[in-house]
């Protein structure tokens, strides 16, 4: 009885460790990577040659140039894009499906969902495609109408608002899969009820379906909180690496400007931990304020 203790308690320690082994596994090497880009920002580094230890300097030098000042401003807008038109555009479409009678919702529902399963970089040329000064489809059909051409990509500031269309048209259906996942849970005897009650479409999705897979909803919220900061192959494609003026960046393609196109690796650290910082700020701070209306 003794030995077939022991063997059940070497067994649970392997199985143990085979499940959650790989995941430590996975986490130490982010960690090592991360400390990797922490201790790189505190030098002035080609990446050729040897390192010059300038300690917060790159820091200090992030909030002196207008590149990431205007990385910061494009980050923002790019949030409330991704919230108005990417979130709400999503948990609506979702409703729209719950909610409503159709007869080919599996149609829909593909359709909805098939730009997340595309490419990024394919994205990001159609839309280049659509867009261009010579050849794009917008200004054939401008032109052919009577109008001038517009040029919209890869020069000044206002080039990010175009940019940032593909990325957000994309992922509105991941918000779209998460939320009508969570809305298909909620009892039908709930919206019964609220129909026999005299709600509103608009009632029962404030009063019902939000509420009820809110613990899930959270989910396109953080997805969409972090993506202006993670973004890199629409802004990078479409902007030709942020525009001739430089002011199409986001800090993530700012990053990688910096690091691959200038050699200042050691500068685009200092922005790969601030992407970092952000993102855990928002995370935990988005976390705590709606922690109390998990349901």
């Amino acid at each position: 009885m003794k030995r077939k203790g022991i063997s059940r308690r070497d067994n649970s320690i392997l199985s143990f460790l085979l499940m959650v082994g790989p995941i430590i596994i996975v986490y130490m090497f982010i960690i090592i990577v991360m400390a990797k880009t922490f201790s790189l920002s505190l030098f002035e580094w080609s990446g050729f040659g040897g390192k010059v230890f300038v300690m917060f300097k790159n820091f200090i030098k992030l909030f002196n140039d207008y590149r990431f000042i205007y990385s910061i401003r494009n980050m923002f807008i790019f949030l409330v894009i991704t919230m108005v038109f990417q979130v709400a555009v999503g948990i609506l479409l979702a409703f729209l499906l719950t909610d409503f009678e159709f007869k080919r919702k599996g149609f829909f529902k593909t359709i909805i969902f098939l730009p997340v399963v595309i490419s990024n970089v394919a994205v990001a040329l159609y839309f280049i495609q659509f867009f261009d000064y010579h050849y794009g489809i917008l200004n054939y059909f401008l032109t052919n109408i009577g109008l001038e051409r517009v040029s919209l990509l890869g020069s000044g500031k206002d080039a990010f608002i175009f940019a940032v269309l593909p990325q957000t048209w994309q992922y509105i259906g991941l918000m779209f899969i998460i939320a009508y996942t969570s809305f298909s849970t909620v009892s039908k005897d709930y919206i019964d009820a609220s129909k026999i009650d005299g709600f509103t479409s608009f009632q029962r999705l404030k009063y019902i379906y939000i509420p009820i897979s809110w613990s899930s909803l959270r989910a396109c919220f953080i997805i969409a909180l972090v993506g202006p900061l993670k973004a890199f192959e629409h802004l990078w494609l479409l902007t030709n690496r942020g525009g001739s003026d430089q002011l199409s960046h986001i800090p993530s393609t700012l990053m990688y400007y910096l690091g691959f196109s200038n050699y200042e690796y050691g500068y685009g650290s200092a922005i790969g931990v601030f992407i970092f910082i952000v993102a855990a700020i928002f995370v935990v701070l988005f976390t705590k304020l709606t922690a109390k209306k998990n349901i």
